[in-house]
């Protein structure tokens, strides 16, 4: 017995149960989508600190030299500060051809360097130390975690292994660090974190001006993680913006359909009494029920799919930096969000139930709306279309607010994919070089970095074991390109890039070049980086011609901001004229036109980056064989250094002490032999770190959208069952009505798919715009993801309707006309 007008809501739930729980999906997916976004948006803010503390081996935020006892209770004293310790740099003892360098660290130093650490712990008292691993065997042969050492007269603990720098195995002075519990007012340097909820920039400021800016290093990397750039938050916002609009699209799909099918009984109910105010209250109960149940499955749903995200991507290595927190306060903002959403949402269904007109609800009048005929007597065009699909275009046509909310599902789902397609593309081409760069194992270089003849050390090194391939390495030749205006980049132009220069009367335009030489090999491993063109090494070796390298990174003088991208129009075929530049001209940085010393040379191939060089190269920069640089600069070019692949890199300690026995011999003294695994392995980590996120996020966002699409096209044809019905009764065959289903779900997939692509685009060229004032990039429209999303809306279109049809063939004719 129904005691109150409000149980209705209850009871139309329980009764329509199968309509029910395709809402309560739409909802539980829209929820699972916004606690996503804001899990995977604060997990990124952690990730992006964890991996600038890696990749600077450190966590503090300052570190100030030369202090005093003021400072120092200044710095104490400050309520900004999270933890401070201090750090002194001890003496260095040379141990063979290297050095060992001291560090001393009290107990608070020593956790703010604890990301440098590699395996094992920090010391824990003055008879520990942790060293980093390349010199290890130069203190003691087969030196091993827990082993005891002596050194300096004085009996050492090896509890941890520190990440090899660069900056050390290139000074030959190795890390141990050591701890020491007393320091001296002024000894040693002061380490500082601040609090991450500060105002860093500020506090940092202060302390400049207390301890003066030569006496004070700050860390930016870190800072910028922690606090980034205005006009970059807002691409998490435009994104989070977008979700909004679509959850709100999705749960307003879903009350609308539902509206729509009980126009009838809101009329009876109005018949009968019922106000308008009691209506609205209904279907807002309905809204208060979805949400109780679907909000905590939608986050139990986005928490499972954190969790699954943040298993793979430990599974896939150890030293991975990746940070998911699962906060309390973002899954409370975001159900707060979507409680909100919800009831926005239903607020129009509602509104609308409350004013439909008793006797056109009752007569079933509301929903039938007179149809102009409008008569084709193309009869060709007629000809054209069969029945099935005719009807199709038809059933569309007939009502347009139905077709438009089963599209918005595609066309949001569309958007999205596209949108955060190019965020990740954006992302990617920042990291462009870090990422094509070859991971060379170990660096072979002279001290002076100067040409020097590598056949002896080619002889020596290919006699150690585990070394499976060498590349050259040259220095960079500068020169002088011509380039025409209608070669330039329009907004590189007006700046100080093109250098003009009149020579009889005759103006051009140059911009400063450089050539780099890569020997066979290199060649080889560049051919798998071209975009355009082909590497063939005899035409290098044989004619002028060389690879042009696309991206360049540098900072456009006329707007003062950084730029990305190409810094000419040049294609493959083009031949350019370069100009050597003398030792006079390199020194003076200017340029002195010589119409003699101008060669011509010719484009045959153009790739991303210069594999061999993990710098964005920061001019015109292009790439010859040794002997095509031979023949351009005038000169026998020398390498200045050999870069070393290994097979087993967990052997480098083993194969980098045979490397340097072998290169210790009689006139190899400026020789230096740099193990770049450890930062290698850093890096790969950061960017399979920035890969896994970015794709695991599309992956669930995609998922998500699929989810839609289905629900919301299921919903649209199971809710037309009785007018399928009536046309099967009048004739229609099941194979025929199949057909016209089928190419009504196809004509939603390619109308969605094609207003998605076009709201994608707009959004990633405003997002373009958004980030065009803290760095310069091309735009360009993302044919691939277009083409992704197009074949996408079809096929999940197609299958949407699947399951409807199944269910249709099996109705009973009378049965379902004959429901109310």
């Amino acid at each position: 017995m129904i005691r109150s007008y409000k149980k209705l809501s209850q009871k139309y739930i329980r009764s329509y149960w199968k309509r029910t729980n395709l809402t309560l999906l739409g909802i539980v997916l829209a929820v699972a989508l916004i606690t996503t976004i804001g899990l995977f948006f604060n997990g990124a803010y952690y990730t992006q600190i964890e991996s600038a503390k890696d990749q600077a081996g450190v966590s503090y935020h300052v570190d100030i030299s030369h202090y005093d006892q003021a400072i120092l209770d200044k710095v104490s004293h400050n309520p900004n500060v999270a933890s401070y310790g201090t750090m002194s740099q001890g003496e260095a003892v040379q141990v063979g051809k290297d050095f060992v360098s001291y560090r001393y660290a009290d107990s608070r130093a020593l956790e703010l360097l604890k990301p440098g650490l590699m395996q094992g712990k920090m010391p824990a008292n003055s008879q520990e130390a942790a060293i980093e691993s390349w010199i290890l065997s130069s203190i003691q042969p087969d030196l091993k975690l827990g082993d005891a050492f002596s050194f300096k007269k004085k009996t050492y603990k090896l509890v941890g292994i520190l990440a090899n720098q660069e900056f050390t195995q290139q000074e030959r002075k190795g890390t141990l660090l050591t701890m020491q519990d007393q320091f001296k007012v002024g000894e040693g340097n002061l380490l500082i974190e601040l609090h991450s909820k500060s105002n860093i920039r500020q506090v940092v400021n202060q302390l400049q001006n207390l301890a003066g800016e030569e006496n004070t290093q700050v860390n930016e990397t870190l800072i910028q993680a922690l606090q980034p750039d205005k006009a970059l938050m807002a691409v998490p916002a435009i994104a989070i913006g977008i979700v909004m609009i679509s959850t709100i699209v999705v749960i307003y799909n879903a009350f609308q359909i539902s509206i729509t099918e009980r126009l009838k009984q809101f009329g009876l109910l109005r018949s009968i009494g019922a106000t308008q105010k009691q209506i609205r209250k209904l279907v807002l109960r309905e809204a208060t029920f979805f949400s109780i149940i679907a909000i905590p499955m939608g986050v139990f749903l986005s928490i499972c799919s954190v969790v699954v995200i943040r298993w793979i991507l430990t599974s896939l290595g150890q030293n991975m930096k990746i940070v998911i927190p699962i906060e309390g306060w973002i899954i409370g903002l975001c159900s707060l969000i979507s409680l909100l959403t919800v009831y926005l949402a239903s607020f129009w269904p509602a509104f609308l139930a409350g004013r439909i007109s008793p006797l056109l609800a009752i007569s079933s009048r509301q929903a039938i709306k007179k149809e102009t005929i409008k008569r084709n007597k193309k009869t060709t065009v007629r000809n054209f279309f069969s029945v099935p699909l005719s009807m199709a275009l038809k059933n569309s046509k007939r009502s347009p607010g139905r077709y438009s909310v089963t599209i918005l599902s595609i066309i949001i789902s569309s958007t999205l994919f596209i949108t955060f397609s190019s965020l990740m593309g954006i992302a990617f081409q920042s990291k462009q070089t870090e990422m094509s760069a070859l991971r060379m194992d170990v660096a072979v270089e002279s001290k002076t970095y100067s040409p020097m003849d590598m056949e002896p050390i080619l002889q020596k090194l290919n006699q150690v074991s585990n070394i499976t391939k060498i590349y050259k390495k040259y220095k960079k030749q500068t020169f002088y390109t011509e380039i025409p205006s209608d070669k330039q980049i329009e907004s590189l132009q007006g700046g100080s890039l093109y250098t003009e220069v009149n020579h009889k009367g005759k103006r051009m335009d140059m911009i400063h070049s450089s050539v780099k030489a890569y020997d066979d090999l290199s060649l080889q491993e560049l051919k798998k980086s071209v975009i355009s063109g082909q590497i063939d090494v005899n035409q290098l070796k044989r004619e002028k011609a060389v690879i042009l390298v696309e991206q360049a990174a540098i900072r456009n003088t006329k707007t003062q901001k950084p730029y990305l991208g190409p810094l000419s129009k040049y294609k493959v075929g083009d031949s350019i004229r370069v100009q050597k530049t003398s030792q006079q001209e390199e020194d003076r940085d200017e340029l002195i036109y010589d119409e003699k010393k101008m060669e011509t040379v010719k484009i045959v191939a153009i790739v991303k980056a210069d594999i061999l060089d993990k710098e964005r190269s920061e001019t015109f920069t292009l790439i010859s064989s040794e002997q095509g640089m031979t023949s351009l600069a005038k000169a026998a070019v020398k390498p200045i250094g050999l870069e070393v692949e290994l097979k087993d890199q967990s052997k480098n300690l083993v194969t980098v002490t045979k490397m340097k026995e072998a290169l210790s011999g009689e006139g190899l003294q400026s020789v230096k032999v740099v193990d770049n695994i450890d930062q290698n392995q850093k890096q790969e980590a950061y960017i399979v770190t920035i890969k896994v996120l970015v794709y695991g996020f599309i992956a669930v966002i995609t998922l998500i959208g699929s989810v839609n699409i289905l629900n919301t096209v299921t919903i649209s044809v199971m809710m037309r069952r009785k007018e399928l019905a009536a046309l099967k009764s009048i004739g229609m065959s099941q194979r025929d009505m199949k057909k016209m289903v089928t190419y009504e779900g196809l004509v939603y997939g390619f109308f969605g798919g094609l207003q998605g692509i076009f709201f994608g685009c707009l959004l990633t060229y405003i997002i373009h715009i958004a980030l065009a004032n803290k760095v310069e990039m091309g735009w360009t429209i993302p044919y691939q993801d277009c083409m992704t999303v197009f074949v996408a809306a079809l096929v999940i279109s197609y299958l949407s309707i699947l399951g409807p049809l199944r269910k249709i063939s099996k109705d009973n004719l009378i049965d379902v006309i004959r429901e109310e």
